[in-house]
């Protein structure tokens, strides 16, 4: 079993905002020079899962979970895929399955960072991520101004096929067995049910 902490990167573990960390540290948030730096949410194996706080009442389901806010960097972002796929493997999930969750994981973080918060070094991605041996369920928002999912035009359709992208949201949709968004448009919901 996987446990992970389930707070920010320097923060206390009951808060998520990541503009109190200046305060509470005497630094700025993002006085590390290098992002990866930030990640201090590595696979504890052998440790404790934690009770998913969003579980059942009366619900004995131990899950693997992660929340952290990150910087706009694609190469953290991918970190935190590898350590979704090693929480699958963990949990009993195929290998084809685990690729394709994590296949869709990276869409969704490229996107955010990409297309939502465009490489602004000074918005920050909100990952949480939750798995079990039933479910994976991730949601990533992003600071940008948001789209409409619905607008997004069909790749599949003749004059788009040979263009280069825009396939990331048909992709996920294929993939995951349900896919949301906010009203924004600046948050994905994606869950994956297992069989």
């Amino acid at each position: 079993m996987i446990s992970l902490p389930m707070h920010d990167h320097d923060s206390h573990p009951d808060r998520l905002s990541g503009a109190d960390d200046a305060s509470d540290s005497g630094r700025a948030p993002d006085a590390h020079p290098d992002p990866a730096a930030r990640l201090d949410a590595s696979p504890q194996l052998g440790a404790a899962p934690q009770q998913d706080a969003g579980s059942q009442a009366g619900s004995d389901a131990e899950r693997w979970q992660f929340r952290q806010h990150l910087p706009s960097d694609l190469s953290v972002g991918s970190q935190l895929g590898l350590q979704l796929a090693d929480a699958m493997r963990q949990y009993g999930w195929p290998d084809e399955e685990v690729f394709r969750v994590h296949l869709a994981y990276e869409e969704a973080i490229a996107n955010a960072i990409r297309h939502g918060n465009r490489h602004d070094a000074g918005k920050r991605i909100e990952v949480h991520m939750h798995c079990d041996g039933d479910e994976v369920q991730i949601r990533i928002t992003d600071e940008g101004d948001g789209f409409d999912p619905d607008a997004v035009p069909d790749p599949t359709s003749e004059h788009l096929l040979e263009a280069p992208g825009g396939r990331g949201v048909l992709l996920i949709r294929e993939i995951m067995s349900d896919v949301r968004f906010n009203d924004d448009g600046n948050q994905i919901w994606m869950t994956k049910r297992r069989g």
